[in-house]
Parts: C-alpha cells; structure tokens; sequence
C-alpha cells in the first residue's frame, strides 16, 4: 500500500511537471507567434544571371538597384509588377548610394578608380556623371533634397556633399579627425544627421555649419540612418546588433537584436515604424517607435543587403540574385 501511494504521487507529480511544461512552451509559441507576425514576401528574379549590389532606392514610383554579374554592371530599375531593365555603366562602377532625384530619376554616388563620381539616370536610362573636385572622395550614402537636389557623405576625405539639380557640387568639410563618414539622413530644422564609422560617433550638423558628436558604445561601427516617423533619428549599428534612436537634442536609446550577429546595415521608416535589413541573417527587421522589435523571414533563406522604400505599401530589398518586397500593411 505504501508502495502504492509513492508511485501514484509520482505519477501526480510528474503529470504537474508534464502539465506546466506545455504551458510555457504554449507561452513561448504564442510570444515568437506575436512578434514575428506574418507578411506577405514577393521576391522578382533578375534578368541576365545578374546580382543585385549594395544600394537601392524608390522614386517615381519604381525602384531603382545597383546590379553586376561578373562581367557587367551598373544601375536597374523595377516596376512595381517586378519587371526589371538593366542600364550597364562602363567601366563597371562600385556604386554606393542610391536617392530619389525628382521625375522619376535617380542619384547615384560612384567609386571607379580614381575617378569619384556622383551620377543621375532618368527613368528611360539616359546617364549624366558629375566628377568631384576631392580625387580621394570616395562618395558613400546619398539622400534626396529639395528642388531635385541632393546631400551625400565623403568618407575618404571626411565631408559631406551637396549637389543640385543642376550638377553643381559643393563640398564641406566635417572636421571630425576620423574619417569614414558613413550614412547622412535629413534632420529636422534643416540638420543633416551622420554616422561614423571609425570614431562610432553620430554627428549633427546645424543649418549653421555647427558640428556636434555623441559618442557611442565601442564598437558599435554605425551606419545607415533614416528620419524616424516620431521626428528622431534612427541608425544601424552592423557591430553592435542593435538599432538606435537619437533624439535632435542628442539623447540616446540602443535596442538589442534578438538575433546574435544580424549585422545591420541600412535602415528606413515606412509605415509608422522604422524597418532594417539583417545583412548576415535571412530575415527583415521592423522595429516601432517604442522600441518593439518582430522580424520577417526572406523565403530561401536569403540576407538582404540593402533595403528601402518603394511603391505598393512596400519596403524592398536586395537578395542575391533577386530583388524582394515586403507589405508593410499601411495604406
């Protein structure tokens, strides 16, 4: 009888065990089911076995990507169906930086030797190249400005750039000692925003010419940044697995990846939330102004390796040999 009693509160015991064990695991399932909730993915292949670059960009209402396939390169641009053109630059470019530059055309910021180039295309292909008086420039990030216009960063000579529609470029120094100035972002109260990479610094720069530095976490190597839609700055942190919000007045807050070694890139804002690429994970990153982080798996496994704003509510994306959009599910 004793005997009896012990394995029937043996068995009790571990049916309860059983019993709050399935509990959490439900726990946890319906948590990871919250915060990866599911959106629609459509990835358009590219024609002619070619790869999709670092950079992309939406305007007129298409997309515009940097592309090469070993032998050839230069700018594409989709439609919002997924039909894409190619337009070849010779010789091939390493071309950094996309943005909108009004009519549907788009800036390009171009490395080709010791030629340092910012470039326009119009939508029918029609290609205009604007040499920079700094041969050592090496033009990285680029935003779209008023009047057609454009600001874009210099990080081998530690400046930024401002070219207008018209062609003319003017050149401005930062002065920051570091070098490497990475990502550039339009501010409000006509601030422009960058990253540095090298002394992992975010840096304000006043409609004034006034230069402020707030430091951060070492190393955190920043890099892409974007106006967030709660009027602060967003940035990616490729080192630091991390997203960051800077207010204008220089208040910082970091946000841990769930993903250890997501290397983010580029980050942009769309549809009330700010979304980023995980450059060495297959999935895209949504995180709100409050800090709540969901990712979204890219079929096939694939790492994006840029991301931006495009037509159809969505954010697009370059994977591999494929370019891909994401709903958002504004309208």
């Amino acid at each position: 009888m004793r005997l009896a009693r012990i394995l029937l509160w043996a068995m009790t015991r571990r049916a309860r065990q059983l019993a709050t064990a399935l509990c959490a695991l439900a726990l946890a399932i319906a948590t990871a089911a919250s915060a990866s909730p599911s959106r629609r993915v459509t990835l358009f292949g590219l024609p002619d076995r070619a790869s999709g670059g670092a950079a992309i960009a939406g305007a007129g209402g298409a997309l515009w990507f940097t592309w090469g396939n070993g032998r050839v390169g230069g700018v594409g641009r989709m439609t919002r169906s997924g039909r894409a053109t190619l337009f070849t630059i010779t010789p091939v470019p390493q071309i950094m930086g996309l943005a909108g530059a009004g009519h549907g055309a788009a800036w390009f910021t171009e490395q080709s030797g010791t030629v340092q180039r910012i470039g326009r295309i119009t939508a029918t292909g029609h290609i205009t190249q604007f040499t920079l008086p700094a041969a050592d420039g090496q033009p990285d990030a680029i935003v779209a400005a008023p009047g057609g216009a454009a600001w874009f960063s210099e990080w081998g000579v530690d400046d930024i750039g401002h070219i207008a529609s018209s062609g003319a470029v003017t050149e401005i120094p930062v002065d920051t000692g570091a070098g490497e100035v990475d990502g550039i972002a339009a501010g409000p109260h006509g601030q422009l925003w960058l990253t540095n990479s090298s002394s992992d610094t975010i840096e304000r720069r006043s409609a004034n010419g006034a230069l402020a530095q707030f430091a951060l976490h070492r190393p955190s190597q920043p890099t892409g940044i974007v106006a967030g839609p709660d009027g602060n700055l967003w940035f990616a942190e490729e080192e630091g697995d991390a997203i960051g919000r800077i207010t204008p007045s220089g208040k910082l807050t970091l946000f841990a990846l769930p993903s250890a070694g997501a290397n983010p890139t580029q980050v942009v804002a769309a549809g009330g939330a700010v979304w980023f690429n995980e450059s060495s994970v297959a999935a895209i990153g949504r995180i709100t102004v409050g800090g709540r982080i969901s990712q979204f798996a890219i079929p096939h496994r694939r790492a994006a390796s840029a991301i931006a704003t495009g037509p159809g509510h969505a954010v697009w994306f370059v994977a591999a040999m494929a370019i891909g959009a994401l709903d958002t599910g504004a309208r």
